[in-house]
């Protein structure tokens, strides 16, 4: 059955009448459960995501963020393989030029 433009909104209009306004508890804010003021929990010191949030253990393991790479050409320490490859390619064009 197709409604008219008119029908539609005489039906949001009943349906925001009919809706109740949505109720918090005194003093509780209604975000979330995020704390954007508070400490984030991390005691694993894990590196933060792009959420603001530490990445989940198993991916930390996944990419290898654990082992620590110490480059031989530039003798800098880097956190993880990815990260210490990319810099031994950047290394080596360099001293190729």
């Amino acid at each position: 059955m197709a409604l008219t433009s008119r029908e539609r909104e005489e039906e949001l209009e009943n349906q925001e009448e009919q809706a109740p306004p949505a109720e918090t508890a005194i003093g509780e804010p209604e975000e979330d459960d995020e704390d954007e003021d508070g400490k984030i929990y991390n005691p694993l010191k894990l590196p933060l995501g792009w959420d603001g949030k530490p990445i989940p253990f198993w991916l930390y393991k996944l990419h290898g963020l654990g082992v620590s790479f110490e480059c031989e050409l530039c003798s800098d320490s880097y956190r993880g393989r990815k990260v210490s490859s990319k810099n031994l390619g950047i290394q080596l064009t360099i001293g190729l030029r």
